[in-house]
C-alpha cells in the first residue's frame, strides 16, 4: 500500500524532532500552511505522547470500582465520577496551588444516605451549566442534583433498574435505559433556547427555584414528556395531558443497554440492546425506527431490515463523533465498528479483536476528533488502547491500572485523558512534555517509538513542501 505525503503528515513527523515549533511558525507566517495546521499538529503530537502523569494526581476518595466519568462542557474544569457503591464525586481539575506538582482535590462527595443505594450506571453534567448534573442507578432512579447545595432536587422512579441515560446537548432531553425488558426515557423540554432546570418542576426546595430563575432570567416552561422503551414498543408520553402520544417499534427481542443522542441532530437517537441490534430513531416519527444498522450492509431492504444485526453480541458502548457524522459501537463480540450515520452503512474499518469482558454493564469510550488522524480510546482489560478512527491502526496502549478499565474521558482542548477502573483508581494521562523539553535542550534526536514508526509508515520520509509559483505572465 502506498501512503501519500501531505502537509499534515509532515507536520506530525516534524513534531517529533527538536525546534519544530519555530519551523511551523515560519511556515504559517509565509503562508505555506494554514494556521489551523499548527494547532492540529501540536494536538496530535500531545495525544500521541500520552503517559501516566508523574506530577499531577487526583485525590483518592472512591471505595468501590469506578463505573462512569464525565467532564463538564462549559469550562472543562470539573470531573464527575460514579462508583459501584452508589457514591459520586467531583474533582476540581484546575491548579490553584501555583506549583507544578499538585493533587486535584475532591470538592464534593455524594455517598452514603445522600446518594444512590446501588451501583451508579451513568453520570452527566447538565450541558449549559455546571450547577446541575444527572445520575442514573440500579436503584431504579434517575436523579437531578444541585451542585452548589449538594443534594438531589428532583428524581424519577422507574419500575426497573436503570442501565444508562444521556442528556442531549441540543435540547437537554434526559434519556434513561431500563433493564429487565423495559427502558424508560424522561425528557424535559423547557424554555426558548435552553430548557429550564428540572428542579423548577415540583421542586421540594423553593429557594432553588428562585436561584434558577434568577440565573436564567425568565424562561417559560413548555412541557414534560416521558418515554418508555420495552421489548416491543417505545411509548412517548406527554405528561401535560397524561396520555401516550405515539409508540415506536424497536428492540422487540431484547433489552436496551446503551443510548446516545446525536450531538448534531436534536431529533436523532441511537440505542443498542441485548438483541445485537443498533437502531437509529427519529423521535418525531410515529411509524418505526429510522434505521436498523447491519454489519453486512444488507439490512436496508424491508425483507432483511427486521433481521439486521450490528454485532454478534450485546452492544455495550456507543459514541458519536462531535460532528455527528459517524457512530462508534462496541459489542461483547469483541469488535469495534464505525458507522456512517447518513446512510447507515458499516465502514468496514478493521480494528482487530478488542476483548470486552463486561457483559452486564456499558463501557465508556471517547474520541479525539481535532487531531490528525482522528483517534478513539477503548478500554481493553487493564489498558486503554488508542486506535486510528478511520484506518483501524493501533497507535499506542496506556497501562497503569491493576484490573479492568471501565471508563475513559478525554478533556477536550487540554489533550488529557482520565480513566477509571475496578481497582478504584482514577488516573490522569498527560503529554510527555518533560522528555520533549529535555531532547530539545540537548539537541539530540529522540529514540524511535511506536508513534514515530507509525508516522514514518505514513510519510515514508521527511519531505519539504515546495512553494507553488504562479504560472501566468503579463501577456495573459
Amino acid at each position: 500500500m502506498e501512503y501519500k505525503c501531505c502537509s499534515s503528515c509532515i507536520l506530525r513527523l516534524g513534531a517529533l524532532t527538536g525546534h519544530w515549533m519555530l519551523s511551523l511558525l515560519h511556515q504559517v507566517q509565509t503562508g505555506l500552511i494554514p494556521a489551523r495546521s499548527l494547532v492540529v499538529a501540536e494536538s496530535s503530537k500531545r495525544i500521541l505522547s500520552l503517559e501516566l502523569s508523574s506530577s499531577r494526581h487526583l485525590e483518592k476518595c472512591h471505595n468501590a470500582s469506578i463505573n462512569t466519568l464525565d467532564i463538564d462542557q462549559v469550562e472543562g474544569r470539573y470531573l464527575l465520577s460514579g462508583a459501584f457503591d452508589g457514591g459520586m464525586y467531583i474533582h476540581d481539575l484546575y491548579n490553584t496551588s501555583g506549583e507544578p506538582s499538585y493533587t486535584m482535590k475532591c470538592v464534593a462527595k455524594f455517598d452514603g444516605s445522600s446518594s444512590h443505594r446501588y451501583s451508579v450506571a451513568s453520570v452527566q453534567w447538565y450541558p449549559p451549566d455546571t450547577g446541575l448534573f444527572t445520575s442514573s442507578s440500579m436503584d431504579k432512579q434517575l436523579r437531578v442534583w444541585d451542585t452548589n447545595l449538594q443534594r438531589c432536587v428532583e428524581q424519577f422512579i422507574f419500575p426497573y433498574h436503570v442501565n444508562a441515560h444521556h442528556v442531549s446537548s441540543q435540547n437537554s432531553s434526559l434519556i434513561a435505559a431500563i433493564e429487565d425488558g423495559i427502558s424508560d426515557m424522561s425528557e424535559v423540554e423547557v424554555g426558548e433556547s435552553y430548557p429550564l432546570h428540572i428542579a423548577t418542576f415540583n421542586s421540594k426546595y423553593p429557594p432553588i427555584r428562585r436561584i434558577l430563575i434568577k440565573n436564567i432570567l425568565v424562561i417559560k416552561a413548555r412541557h414534560l414528556r416521558n418515554f418508555a422503551l420495552s421489548y416491543s414498543t417505545t411509548a412517548l408520553v406527554d405528561l401535560r395531558v397524561g396520555c401516550t402520544t405515539h409508540e415506536l417499534q424497536g428492540h422487540n427481542k431484547g433489552k436496551v443497554r446503551v443510548v446516545k443522542w446525536s450531538p448534531y441532530a436534536s431529533n436523532l437517537l441511537a440505542t443498542g440492546g441485548t438483541d445485537h441490534r443498533l437502531l437509529l430513531w427519529d423521535v418525531r416519527s410515529a411509524k418505526t425506527y429510522l434505521k436498523s444498522l447491519d454489519m453486512y450492509n444488507e439490512g436496508q431492504t424491508k425483507s432483511k431490515k427486521a433481521s439486521a444485526t450490528a454485532h454478534f453480541g450485546t452492544i455495550s458502548s456507543l459514541c458519536f463523533t462531535p460532528d455527528g457524522l459517524y457512530l462508534i459501537s462496541w459489542g461483547n463480540d469483541n469488535y469495534l465498528r464505525l458507522w456512517d450515520v447518513a446512510n447507515g452503512r458499516n465502514t468496514m474499518v478493521n480494528y482487530g479483536v478488542l476483548f470486552n469482558s463486561n457483559a452486564l454493564r456499558s463501557i465508556q469510550i471517547d474520541v479525539s476528533y481535532d487531531t490528525k488522524p482522528a483517534m478513539v480510546f477503548v478500554p481493553k482489560k487493564s489498558t486503554v488502547v488508542c486506535l486510528d478512527l478511520f484506518n483501524g491502526w493501533e497507535l499506542g496502549s496506556l497501562s497503569g491500572h491493576f484490573t479492568s478499565v471501565n471508563c475513559c474521558a478525554l478533556r477536550q482542548g487540554y489533550q488529557e485523558l482520565y480513566t477509571g477502573g475496578s481497582d478504584r483508581n482514577l488516573l490522569l494521562w498527560t503529554p510527555d512534555t518533560a522528555q520533549e523539553a529535555a531532547y530539545e535542550e540537548s539537541g539530540q534526536k529522540p529514540p524511535p517509538t511506536n508513534t514515530s514508526k507509525y508516522l514514518n509508515k505514513i510519510t515514508g520520509s521527511m519531505l519539504e513542501r515546495p512553494c507553488i509559483m504562479d504560472q501566468w505572465s503579463d501577456s495573459d
